[in-house]
């Protein structure tokens, strides 16, 4: 009855047996494992998101009909948002592997002249640029998941509570994570004045997310008693 809010991949594999969700997450960790390197942290992080919101919406589901209407309709409405942003972070997960591969084969070209060695650290720049634009769009996506999760730690009962916890470490992890891959491709630009704005929103997102996590954190253990 839910199949319309899920990702598409997630009807098929669950009326499959188990079995097509075994051969999704041996194919998803193989490409991770993969010695090519495509499919690094910034990817995963944005996987670790997308589990946090995916249990995010369990919680909706279960409580969307239960609640009292006013919230019935809340739920909803945090259903909805949770499922665009898996949707968006799934997205990420290949977008974050597109971004470096072209960075990956710059890395091995061997410029012989002083012409080619300009050409590829201008090159370098405007890759390690892209490359670290990627795992910021993240850090955004896996903030605005805790923004609803923080409505949640509010209004789900005690029961749910535990899944919720467990969904902002996951989100925050998601943003942490991407942190780091911001942080290396970021590290690498020449040019002070083309790095400093993507450290800027870096440190904002990361305060963000540590202040939003901190506090449901709270509202977790409180409840749990």
């Amino acid at each position: 009855q839910y199949a319309g809010r899920l990702s598409p991949a997630v009807p098929a594999i669950l009326n499959d047996g188990g079995n097509r969700m075994n051969d999704t997450m041996d194919t998803i960790l193989g490409k991770i494992a993969s010695p090519d390197n495509a499919y690094g942290g910034g990817g995963v992080s944005a996987l670790a998101g997308s589990l946090g919101t995916a249990l995010a919406r369990m919680v909706c589901h279960l409580q969307e009909r239960k609640a009292e209407p006013a919230l019935q309709t809340e739920y909803a409405s945090l259903l909805d948002q949770l499922s665009s942003l898996e949707n968006r972070l799934i997205g990420l997960f290949e977008e974050d592997a597109r971004s470096f591969e072209p960075l990956q084969a710059m890395y091995k070209v061997r410029p012989q002249t002083d012409e080619e060695k300009r050409d590829k650290a201008s090159r370098m720049e405007a890759l390690l640029e892209q490359a670290a634009q990627t795992p910021l769009d993240i850090m955004e996506t896996g903030c605005a998941a805790l923004r609803l999760l923080d409505r949640l730690a509010d209004i789900c009962p005690k029961l749910l509570i535990s899944d919720i916890g467990i969904a902002v470490s996951l989100c925050h992890t998601c943003v942490k994570g991407a942190e780091y891959n911001v942080a290396i491709n970021a590290g690498m630009i020449r040019d002070p004045d083309r790095a400093a704005p993507l450290f800027e929103q870096r440190d904002r997102l990361r305060r963000e997310a540590d202040t939003l996590s901190g506090g449901m954190m709270k509202k977790v253990e409180d409840k749990l008693g």
